[in-house]
């Protein structure tokens, strides 16, 4: 494997990594797991210039999970953190 093509799965498993921290929060701490998905996913498209348009949407995704998770986290009364 060559050192472009492994960057480049290390990006990808970032970013897909930080989009999994993003969903989950939507059920679980979302200031727990909100910024540490969007510090990966940062990682992940700074990394590699193959996924960084991936990485741009995943924090937009992240993001968005994140003020939907605070809401509901509120709503239910549950922690946030």
């Amino acid at each position: 494997m060559t050192d472009s093509r492994r960057t480049d799965m290390q990006s990808l498993v970032l970013v897909s990594l930080g989009l999994l921290l993003g969903l989950i929060q939507l059920g679980y701490r979302p200031f727990l797991l909100g910024p540490v998905g969007l510090l990966v996913l940062g990682a992940g498209s700074l990394s590699s210039n193959k996924y960084r348009r991936l990485g741009v949407a995943g924090a937009l995704i992240v993001s968005l999970c994140f003020v939907i998770g605070a809401a509901i986290a509120v709503w239910y009364s549950r922690p946030l953190y």
